[in-house]
């Protein structure tokens, strides 16, 4: 057996869970419920509390991270770059509840854990994923996270919300919510070229999938087989996205689901169904030289400058319209 697969089934045993990814869940649900932690924001000083893990800040950075973990005689530290609060708040936050994981995971099997995870490289990539994947659930419980995007959408200022209310980034919050759709993700896709010569057109600008196994490893414990959350490269256009008869009629801030949506990309073609919602530009602050969009182009439903348009894509029949406010 590799080791990924030792770690993976040992989470499962020690968590009482069907596999790894749920046993991650399920510790961080414990962790929350001890803690007292049940609303946004997730207070992780709370939780290092319960954890008896003192917490030591450092003026800058903590060697190559923003938090580190830290274990001596007398028991556990988490040091703590104060800085990167200043410079990214929701990226700081990630890295603590991310070490928050990794204590539980150590609390949980030991020195195995260490063992499993450091001594192969594919079970240190795997523990770092289940890590960041324990620490979108702690800071976005699922069951608050559902009913905050319910009651908001996910128009510009509704996520702009949503990031404050729970107290992370954006990239972080766009993950957590397209977990919430059963083989989820979601897309930002702006008008752009990446480089002169290039036509300016609709290209993915960011794609935030959740953190999910790797299919090259993920045959012991009941992932093979699933299908594979839908993705594309920075950069690829709506060739390879059939939305593109969309766009026109989209209204800004105002979700739409569309239905049996194609992606295809290396000669593979996958069906999902589809969330769509049009972002207004942030006034006209520039984005990169090449992502400028051309006005003496002749096409009037070219977009404005910095303009975007937001895309959740789901597996078909499972993607809930309502949970986004999203009209049919």
């Amino acid at each position: 057996m590799s080791a990924v697969a030792r770690l993976r089934e040992r989470l499962a045993q020690a968590f009482d869970a069907p596999d790894a990814d749920n046993a991650m869940r399920r510790a961080c649900s414990l962790l929350l419920s001890e803690a007292g932690q049940d609303r946004p924001p997730i207070r992780l000083r709370s939780i290092l509390k319960t954890m008896q893990v003192d917490i030591d800040y450092h003026a800058g950075r903590v060697g190559d991270e923003i938090a580190s973990l830290r274990f001596s005689g007398s028991g556990v530290t988490i040091a703590i770059a104060r800085s990167s609060f200043d410079v990214a708040r929701g990226r700081a936050r990630f890295s603590i509840a991310h070490e928050i994981a990794h204590l539980a995971v150590l609390r949980a099997l030991g020195a195995e854990g260490l063992e499993l995870s450091d001594g192969d490289a594919q079970a240190y990539r795997e523990m770092e994923r289940l890590c960041d994947l324990a620490a979108s659930h702690l800071l976005m419980p699922r069951e608050r996270l559902s009913a905050a995007v319910r009651r908001r959408g996910i128009g510009k200022a509704a996520v702009r919300n949503l990031a404050e209310l729970f107290d992370v980034s954006r990239t972080a919050l766009f993950r957590g919510i397209g977990d919430l759709v059963p083989d989820g993700a979601i897309s930002e896709w702006r008008h752009y070229r990446r480089r002169d010569g290039e036509a300016k057109a609709w290209r993915v600008w960011r794609w935030h999938a959740p953190h999910q196994p790797d299919p090259a490893t993920s045959s012991s414990d009941g992932n093979q087989g699933k299908p594979r959350r839908p993705w594309l490269p920075i950069g690829c256009t709506l060739k390879h996205l059939a939305i593109e008869s969309q766009l026109p009629d989209l209204e800004f801030d105002l979700a739409r689901s569309v239905e049996d949506v194609e992606l295809t990309f290396k000669e593979r073609s996958s069906r999902y169904d589809a969330v769509l919602c049009r972002w207004q530009a942030d006034g006209r602050r520039q984005l990169g030289l090449t992502a400028e969009w051309d006005p003496s182009e002749p096409s009037a439903r070219l977009p404005a400058y910095g303009e975007s348009v937001i895309v959740v894509l789901g597996r078909r029949g499972r993607v809930d319209a309502d949970l986004f406010a999203a009209t049919r």
